[in-house]
């Protein structure tokens, strides 16, 4: 095992330490952890199954759990980091999506509140606080907690796990529960409440779950607020003597991450890096493919059949759909439901994304879990965390804006072992986005395949009746995610809109149908004149197309360069999304709703590619 201070990864011995817990539990500790099974477990880096369970410093009540689970072996992070996470005091772990690290921690943290009980024949206060970037893996958390506890009533009984997350009322309790499961906006609104800041005054362990994107979402300053307050709870504490345990799980550890290790941990922190440098970020049980079409809507066809054609010929065909607009999901999820209802199969088509209240986006996660067979169309709100079993393929129908998002959205099959499938649908304005996978993340596309049963599909789902006001929505929803694209990809710009606009037309089977824009959107967007009025319909028509009387001809020139200058393109980024700033409808919003944007233009800037 590699493990080092700081983030580089060098071969040393793991220190001795004494658990971050009261000076009651363990009066000698320094002589147990001294132990001949335990020294050599620490000598040889990792732990396996039976080699855990045989360690006397292990409770009994912890054993029986983990051996209920009727696991056969541990995954490679919880053979690496089951000890250092018991020994540490912080600790940094980089693993891949699906490689168990829930239970990682599950168990470390189950392990504390058993002798924490044991010592004091009570756990008043909060144990452990999990915190995670978004509700739905804070509830999947809760579930891996429940597999572990719930077996055994007297543990279930003795700690409760629960949850603090958006969307749930929090009922009074007058007892604390052991292990809190949290949102970071939710914590935060609660930990000003000083009853509920209390219950926390003796806390042994915080883990922070997918860090890399907690900080992607914007939640830097809300978890600095959350860590003075957690401070402040110290002064309530029973024991003074008490540290907190620090544990961070991240699919990537860049500067960022590191600072912010090394800023809520301390510069000494663990490293433990379970993933090889030299593989490939995407997991080597996927087979990954990449199909080239002639354009956006030929992605669309392609797609659309290839699902069709693979549910026929597998009975346990389980797939995920990545779209990147909210609108877009809501319109393939009407497309393919059609289709579908041709067929005997009901329930079978799935949607999530952030616009469905979160009842709704619970049953459906729950009824997508549990089916053999299904297709889910979702946001990247399902892109990292979400953990669904029997996954045979993942399927994307154009970029994604950040390159690590393709290897989490390919993360959702192949998990506990399993193989899958990934299929990326790149037309050709848009295959640069494969050499940027290559050459950034390793990615290695095992067969690159032409579409050419373009005409046999379309005649199928070209049956299916859309109405063109939908299909305009979801093209203007797409007109923003694309402007990014083409910023970080240095895609032709005319091009994709060009493809965009046809995508319309096909739906539609209208050939001549434009895009409907004001002149101000379309300057914004930074649209090149030649586009109308053969794609685009704008106020006043082109410059020097005699349609334009009405809006300054002589001063045209003037007046688009100040549009054009950074302080009003700024009005293009922010915390704005694709479906509402391109003409979409209002009700309809982002998934991606904190501090990152998709369309950020400094971050754009910085992120150029080729």
């Amino acid at each position: 095992m590699f493990v080092s201070r700081m983030w580089r990864a060098v071969p040393v011995r793991l220190p001795v330490r004494r658990f971050a817990t009261s000076n009651q539990l363990f009066k000698k500790l320094d002589t147990r952890y001294s132990a001949p099974d335990v020294q050599k477990v620490l000598e040889k880096g990792e732990v396996t199954l039976p080699e855990f369970l045989d360690l006397s410093v292990v409770q009994p009540k912890l054993k029986k759990s983990v051996a209920r689970l009727n696991y056969d072996a541990l995954t490679p992070v919880q053979s690496k980091s089951l000890m250092p996470m018991l020994m540490e005091d912080g600790v940094v772990c980089r693993a891949k999506t699906g490689t168990g690290k829930t239970m990682a921690f599950a168990i470390p943290v189950l392990q504390s509140c058993l002798e924490t009980y044991k010592a004091t024949g009570d756990v008043s206060k909060v144990e452990a606080l999990v915190i995670a970037p978004t509700r739905d893996l804070a509830l999947q958390i809760q579930q891996e907690f429940a597999k572990l506890i719930g077996s055994d009533k007297s543990l279930s009984s003795k700690f409760e796990v629960r949850l603090c997350i958006g969307g749930k009322v929090d009922r009074p309790s007058r007892r604390a529960p052991a292990i809190v499961v949290a949102t970071p906006g939710r914590l935060e609104a609660n930990l000003r409440d000083p009853r509920y800041l209390r219950m926390f005054s003796d806390l042994k362990y915080k883990v922070y779950d997918e860090a890399d994107r907690l900080l992607d979402q914007g939640f830097e300053e809300v978890l600095r607020d959350i860590d003075e307050r957690l401070e402040q709870a110290k002064s309530y504490a029973l024991d003074n003597n008490m540290t907190t345990k620090n544990v961070l799980f991240s699919a990537t550890v860049d500067d960022r991450v590191n600072q912010f290790a090394v800023s809520t941990i301390g510069k000494d922190y663990t490293y433990i890096n379970c993933v090889n440098e030299n593989e490939p970020e995407a997991h080597e049980n996927i087979d990954q493919t990449i199909v080239k079409t002639k354009d956006i809507y030929q992605s669309h066809i392609a797609a659309i059949g290839d699902i069709f054609r693979k549910r026929e010929e597998d009975a346990n065909y389980k797939a995920i759909l990545f779209v990147p607009t909210v609108i877009g999901s809501e319109f393939l999820f009407e497309v393919v439901s059609e289709l579908n209802s041709q067929s005997r199969m009901r329930n079978w088509v799935y949607k999530l994304n952030g616009n469905m209240t979160q009842g709704r986006r619970d049953r459906t996660t729950q009824r997508f879990r549990t089916c053999k067979s299904g297709l889910l169309i979702c946001t990247d709100v399902a892109a990292r965390g979400l953990d669904f079993k029997n996954v045979t393929d993942v399927i994307q129908i154009c970029p994604s804006l950040d390159v690590a998002d393709y290897v989490h959205k390919v993360g959702r099959t192949a998990r506990a072992g399993t193989s899958g499938n990934a299929t990326i649908y790149l037309s050709e304005p848009e295959y640069k986005y494969k050499k940027v996978l290559e050459k950034e993340r390793g990615i290695r596309f095992a067969n690159e395949v032409e579409y050419t049963t373009f005409e046999e599909d379309r005649q199928k789902i070209e049956e299916v009746s859309v109405s063109s006001d939908d299909v305009e929505e979801y093209v203007k929803s797409m007109f923003g995610f694309y402007k990014g694209a083409v910023s970080v990809y240095r895609l032709q710009l005319d091009t994709v809109m060009r493809d965009l606009v046809n995508l319309l037309r096909c739906f539609t089977a209208d050939p001549s149908a434009t895009v409907e824009m004001s002149r101000k959107r379309f300057m914004m967007m930074g649209l090149p004149w030649s586009l109308v009025p053969s794609h685009f319909e704008v106020e006043g028509g082109a410059p020097n197309s005699g349609k334009h009387n009405n809006y300054r001809s002589n001063n045209f020139r003037k007046s688009y360069n100040s549009n054009d200058r950074p302080s009003y393109q700024k009005r293009f980024s922010g915390q704005r999304d694709f479906d509402s700033d391109f003409g979409g409808k209002q009700k309809y919003s982002n998934d991606r709703r904190s501090k990152r944007t998709f369309d950020d233009e400094a971050k754009f800037k910085n992120k150029r590619r080729y």
